[in-house]
């Protein structure tokens, strides 16, 4: 027994023979390995590894420019959005400022001997001051507004001049808003040609009616429901007055399918005579007739 413990422990480097031995072994155990791992269970038709999640395949799909929404991949259990078309009547309300522009009423005009006469005759300014007055609503002084205003034009056909003032009906917003606005539409009216609109007389005021709407309100509800100080009293024999919201209100002799007798430009002002169901009489400078309430967002 003494002499097992004494025994001295005997280390043993293997030399080249024995490491091709041992690689030839390590060879034999791999190729094994992997016909074990991996061509058994393929033979087989077994599958190794974790199953992936049922029904939850994902696609890339590109959108080409202009498409509004990608199709949805097949299996991908995505639905995409509902179109908007035929989702019902209602009005899209828009993230900017919106400015409706009246038909422009001419309060005054002058003759070259510079007479103010009362006959001043038509003026073809619509086309041309309308929309720039509707690009005011993009400037900085005039997102956030809420509120009506008359702008006038005072046309000097002489010099080939705009001014723009106020109108009649005065600013309910702050001096300095106010004049901001005014200088945004003179901004939007240079370069307008004047020698180029027919006209009879040397000098003119034109106005404009402007209503503006903030981002996210519109002809419908920028009026908080209830508030009686949001709309004037109604005149005596009247129901109020009401904006025109359609490109064009059309006046009919009588409800439904009556004969067209006139064509008011949207942002046109009109007084409420009387209301028949859905149709409305009204009346607006010397036109009169019906009017579907749907075309001044009742």
């Amino acid at each position: 027994m003494a002499s097992k413990k004494n025994a001295p422990l005997a280390v043993t480097i293997p030399g080249p023979a024995d490491d091709k031995a041992l690689s030839s072994k390590v060879g034999v155990i791999a190729v094994v390995g992997f016909a074990v791992g991996v061509v058994w269970p393929r033979l087989l038709g077994v599958h190794v590894g974790p199953n992936p999640p049922e029904n939850e395949t994902h696609a890339v799909v590109a959108v080409a420019p202009g498409d509004t929404e990608a199709p949805a991949a097949s299996g991908s259990g995505v639905v995409p959005p509902a179109s908007s078309e035929g989702a019902g009547d209602s009005p899209k309300l828009s993230n900017r400022e919106t400015v409706i522009v009246g038909a422009g009423d001419i309060t005054s005009c002058v003759n070259k001997k510079g007479d103010r006469i009362s006959d001043c005759g038509a003026l073809s300014l619509d086309k041309i001051a309308q929309p720039k007055l509707k690009a005011v609503g993009d400037c900085a002084y005039g997102i956030g507004l809420d509120g009506e205003i008359d702008v006038a034009l005072n046309l000097n056909f002489e010099k080939s001049t705009v001014d723009v003032l106020e109108g009649k009906k005065k600013s309910p917003w702050p001096t300095m808003a106010t004049r901001g606005l005014l200088k945004c539409a003179v901004d939007e009216l240079k370069g307008v040609e004047l020698d180029k609109i027919p006209h009879t007389h040397p000098r003119y005021v034109v106005e404009y009616h402007m209503t503006f709407y903030p981002p996210g309100k519109g002809p419908d509800d920028s009026k908080p429901a209830g508030d009686a100080s949001a709309e004037p009293a109604a005149e005596e024999g009247s129901l109020g007055r009401a904006t025109i919201v359609y490109d064009k209100g059309l006046l009919r002799e009588t409800p439904k399918e009556g004969k067209v007798v006139a064509r008011l430009p949207q942002g046109t002002r009109v007084k409420l005579l009387k209301q028949d169901k859905d149709w409305y009489l009204v009346t607006s400078g010397s036109q009169k007739g019906w009017i579907h309430r749907q075309a001044i967002g009742k």
